[in-house]
């Protein structure tokens, strides 16, 4: 369980003191590594050296120079301290010489634990990300940056860095973006309550490709569909392939709440195209059973995309459209095939007879095309039709060429192919 870089190799443990100690302190801690390194002793040991708890630290005049000049420059002070223990009261006191005395770090935190101010939360989210507790640091550190100024603003006092407190907007993402490179975008995003005003920006370096991809393909759709209206169907699913893993891979930044912004904007506007394109294709009279079941899984995709109440309620309303159009479609089918079916019984009272077989033909053909066209060349109800039609057709030439005997109906002429 490796611990963190900047707690591990932090300026301020190079240095032995805590994140908020005075510049005298630093300075009394490097005279006296200094003195003995000039006259080759071995160094005492520092404050946060325990091998209990911290990897081995190497003091060298070059490690040491480089602490300095850290901690010298105001910006790069306040970044270290962020990761680093502070001391302000006595309960700070007693947890931290558990720590630097005994290497006791369960210790320390069963001091901190019921006590609630601002250096309380900062030493147990240093002994979190210690123990690589990814969790309990983003829930502390939601509590320090999360949004009271006079919290976040009581940590930076205790940093001794009145020349470089003036924004903490950026020290605060700095920290953030340090920890997601920590703990992984996920675990951060899980550990941070729903209206943490940090979610945001902590998942934004994932999520903002994914959405710029889904709206390039929904402005792609929305332009050849403006132009070829006919193929407006076709555009749809297509872009409903195109969308469909990046937008799974979207929510899962936004498990917990699906009307956050951009995932609900974009989602929204994802929605909307694909309920258009299911819609245009009836736009113009094209009442085709296939296209209209195709035009209804893609309405019905177009539901379960929308997340807002009002895109939701757009889409729906196209959905009712369809809806129409289905019932109507499906009546125009049922009156298709009782026609067929009247036709096919009408032969079958008339007998097995050349004239039945000419008379079928040209009664029953264009009904087979209206079913066609009302049922849809894939359904099981057109294809039977089809196959009565054909068997009856069949039977009656048959019967009329063994009773004719001699008949050749290879130059009667008056039967075309009867299925393509």
């Amino acid at each position: 369980m490796p611990i963190p870089p900047q707690i591990a190799q932090n300026p301020f443990r190079m240095l032995g003191v805590c994140g908020n100690a005075p510049a005298r302190d630093r300075g009394a801690n490097v005279s006296k590594a200094r003195a003995h390194l000039r006259v080759g002793k071995k160094l005492p040991p520092f404050p946060f050296d325990s091998a209990e708890i911290f990897t081995k630290i190497v003091r060298t005049a070059e490690t040491l120079n480089r602490a300095i000049s850290d901690l010298t420059i105001p910006e790069m002070r306040i970044r270290h301290a962020q990761f680093w223990f502070v001391q302000a009261t006595e309960k700070d006191g007693r947890a931290l010489k558990s720590i630097t005395e005994k290497g006791d770090l369960d210790a320390a935190m069963g001091v901190w634990a019921h006590t609630g101010n601002v250096s309380s939360w900062q030493n147990r989210m240093i002994c979190a990300l210690i123990l690589n507790d990814w969790v309990q640091a983003a829930r502390l550190a939601g509590k320090i940056y999360g949004g009271d100024s006079g919290i976040v603003q009581e940590l930076f006092e205790l940093f001794d860095s009145s020349d470089a407190k003036k924004d903490y907007r950026k020290y605060a993402e700095f920290f953030f973006g340090e920890l997601r490179a920590l703990a992984g975008t996920r675990t951060l995003l899980d550990a941070l309550p729903a209206n943490s005003a940090w979610r945001e920006f902590v998942r934004a370096p994932e999520t903002t490709p994914l959405v710029g991809k889904i709206r390039k393909e929904i402005q792609v759709t929305a332009a050849v569909r403006g132009s070829n209206p006919e193929a407006a169907l076709k555009y749809g699913e297509k872009l409903d392939a195109n969308t469909a893993a990046p937008l799974r891979e979207l929510a899962r930044y936004f498990a917990k709440d699906k009307k956050e912004e951009p995932f609900a904007g974009v989602s929204d506007a994802l929605a909307e195209e694909l309920s258009l394109c299911a819609l245009q294709a009836f736009d113009n009279d094209r009442d085709d059973a296939e296209n209209l079941r195709r035009a209804r899984k893609l309405q019905s995709r177009a539901q379960r995309v929308a997340a807002g109440t009002a895109a939701r309620a757009r889409v729906m309303s196209r959905g009712e459209e369809l809806k129409e159009t289905a019932t109507r479609m499906t009546r125009a089918a049922e009156t298709a095939a009782k026609s067929v079916r009247a036709e096919l019984n009408a032969c079958d009272l008339c007998g097995k007879t050349l004239a039945s077989a000419q008379m079928l033909w040209g009664r029953a053909l264009p009904k087979i095309r209206a079913a066609e066209t009302a049922l849809g060349v894939t359904n099981q109800h057109f294809i039977q039709l089809c196959k009565d039609f054909a068997e009856r057709i069949f039977a009656c030439v048959e019967a009329g060429a063994r009773e004719a005997k001699s008949a050749d109906l290879s130059d009667d002429g008056a039967f075309p192919q009867v299925l393509e």
